[in-house]
């Protein structure tokens, strides 16, 4: 006998019923809802609560660990460095001057470090350490380094010597610390064994006082010796110099001609570096000329190719000249 409606109804009902608590109770989504819900209610977990579960605690010992990390990681940068090429230019020292700096024992080429220090500053490129180019914090080393493979430490044959310090005679690259720049040309020595460019050397005891910039030592007359005469030549005291000249041209019975043959070695000389050629306009460097009738300068090739094409006319003033008129200065 089939059932009545209504218990079929009923019987429908209780199994939706079951199937529902059944889904709630084995839903894994459902109880997290629940464990969210009721941490807001206050007394329960949080969201808060529930990262805190899975972020990890970092301590102090974490952190120095960290630093060692980055130390260890520095230094293997700089050991992966080739000690045998310019870190500047990725080329060879061979059998070149080399820089290197007293503190941190990195190496450069002279010209590398030179060009470094005009356009970056005075620090090293490598680990980035200030040094003071005016003091002895940099050297030169005259033989080449002779390195060992592998762990072994590095075996360096060389003379070191100051830059500051170095020999006139040697036509090597000096540094000049009134204009922080390096070149072999037109050094002046002081008795105090310290070096600067001729010119920059006028200038500073005309403007700033005799002394020495390096170590403020006085200066006296005697104790310049300079490069392009090897001998002293110019009185410290640049201004009674220049007037004690004056007075000697009013008194002295000297020709014209004298007369410019002396300001051509004794100002023009000294000085040259401040000209330039008036064919190339570029700045006046050895060798030079100079014509005595007008005192103009030019580079010597650049006066050899006017006479090459026989122009025998100055270019800054347009008078001519012969070749007893020229003053070669090598």
């Amino acid at each position: 006998m089939p059932l009545p409606a209504y218990l079929l109804g009923a019987g429908l009902l209780a199994a939706v019923g079951i199937g529902v608590i059944v889904y709630v109770a084995f839903n894994p989504n459902t109880y997290k809802n629940h464990k969210q819900s009721y941490g807001h209610g206050g007394g329960g977990s949080s969201k808060r609560d529930d990262y805190d579960d899975y972020r990890p605690a970092i301590s102090w010992n974490d952190e120095s660990e960290l630093r060692k990390r980055k130390q260890t990681s520095k230094r293997k940068e700089e050991d992966s460095i080739d000690k045998k090429k310019c870190f500047l230019c990725k080329k060879n020292y061979e059998k070149c001057h080399i820089i290197v700096l007293n503190e941190c024992k990195h190496n450069f080429h002279t010209d590398c470090l030179s060009e470094f220090i005009g356009t970056k500053g005075s620090f090293c490129p490598i680990c980035h350490n200030k040094f003071n180019v005016a003091a002895s914090d940099i050297e030169t080393l005259n033989q080449t380094r002779i390195e060992k493979i592998g762990d072994k430490e590095k075996e360096i044959e060389q003379t070191c010597e100051s830059l500051l310090t170095m020999s006139i005679s040697e036509k090597e690259t000096k540094f000049c610390s009134i204009c922080s720049e390096m070149d072999a040309k037109d050094f002046a020595k002081i008795k105090c064994g310290h070096e600067f460019h001729e010119s920059c050397l006028d200038e500073f005891i005309e403007t700033i006082g005799s002394f020495c910039l390096t170590c403020k030592k006085d200066i006296k007359a005697d104790d310049i010796v300079r490069e392009s005469t090897t001998k002293v030549t110019r009185s410290c005291n640049v201004k009674d110099d220049k007037k004690r000249h004056a007075d000697n041209d009013d008194n002295a019975n000297t020709t014209d001609d004298d007369k410019s043959k002396q300001i051509d070695l004794e100002n023009i000389t000294k000085n040259h570096r401040k000209y330039y050629c008036n064919t190339c306009d570029e700045r006046i460097e050895r060798p030079y000329v100079i014509i005595k009738t007008c005192e103009h300068l030019y580079h010597k090739d650049c006066i050899d190719a006017s006479m090459d094409a026989n122009v025998y006319t100055c270019r800054g003033c347009a008078e001519d000249f012969s070749v007893s008129d020229l003053i070669i200065l090598c």
